[in-house]
């Protein structure tokens, strides 16, 4: 049996499926290496202050945190290299979290 499509159209579709790949695979890499600096972070109490929804499948939320480092106040959405469960946390509830001592503005969600 013969393709019916034309051959350019094979080679740009082959060519999507491997840019997509090739973006999946880069961004896997990009968090972990991400996740292996924040090993060694110090962990810190935060609050949650906002839920932010993230995905339906499965349910995902990114959370917004308040916290203080070395007597300065900051607000950020945790980052989430360590794939905890954001499911239970809800505003008001206690977080524990990663803080990155170069740029304390940055977190990673540890709890």
């Amino acid at each position: 049996m013969t393709s019916t499509t034309p051959f350019w159209f094979d080679v740009v579709f082959l060519a999507a499926v491997v840019f997509i790949a090739g973006v999946f695979v880069l961004g896997s890499l990009q968090e972990r290496k991400f996740a292996r600096r924040a090993e060694h972070w110090p962990v810190i109490e935060s609050t949650a202050v906002e839920r932010l929804f993230l995905s339906a499948d499965p349910t995902t939320y990114r959370i917004r945190v308040k916290y203080v480092f070395q007597g300065a106040e900051y607000t950020s959405v945790a980052e989430n290299f360590f794939q905890k469960q954001s499911t239970n946390k809800y505003v008001g509830d206690v977080v524990m979290i990663k803080v990155n001592p170069e740029n304390p503005a940055i977190s990673v969600l540890y709890s």
